[in-house]
């Protein structure tokens, strides 16, 4: 099971951070940062931040909330909570790896009817980084061959 500790202690390898780098960025304290990444407080007591600080953790780290307000036991809207669960777990992925999830649940909003083609191929247009190759089986053609 992830703790609070574990989720934070994961967030900050994956930044590079140190403990202090960590409470600085996050805008909490370097005692409570070193609280949730031993997950218990000086008298081992269970450590259970308030919805402030957790606001703070998951604002610092550019995350959603529901995650950390579940796994402090936090009582957290169902729905929001399955999807930002699942959100949170992605973000664990590499980049590599969460655009494979993108074009993914892409190919199923399409297959199911949710969404049109046109749709995800405009989103993917915006987000596409300038000179990148569009394929020939989306209809268009490669901007790097064009003259």
């Amino acid at each position: 099971m992830t703790t609070l500790g574990g989720r934070l202690q994961a967030a900050i390898e994956r930044r590079n951070w140190s403990g202090r780098e960590a409470a600085r960025r996050l805008g909490i304290s370097q005692q409570t940062v070193r609280n949730l990444l031993a997950d218990q407080t000086h008298r081992g007591d269970p450590f259970r931040p308030s919805r402030a600080t957790l606001l703070k953790i998951a604002d610092g780290l550019g995350e959603p909330v529901h995650p950390w307000l579940a796994l402090a036991g936090y009582e957290v809207d169902k729905v929001d909570q399955g999807a930002e669960m699942l959100a949170g777990k992605i973000d664990l992925l590499s980049p590599d790896d969460r655009q494979a999830i993108e074009q993914l649940v892409d190919s199923l909003l399409i297959s199911k009817g949710y969404v049109h083609p046109a749709v995800v191929r405009a989103h993917e247009e915006v987000a596409r980084p300038v000179g990148h190759a569009v394929s020939v089986e989306e209809g268009a053609l490669d901007p790097a061959a064009q003259p």
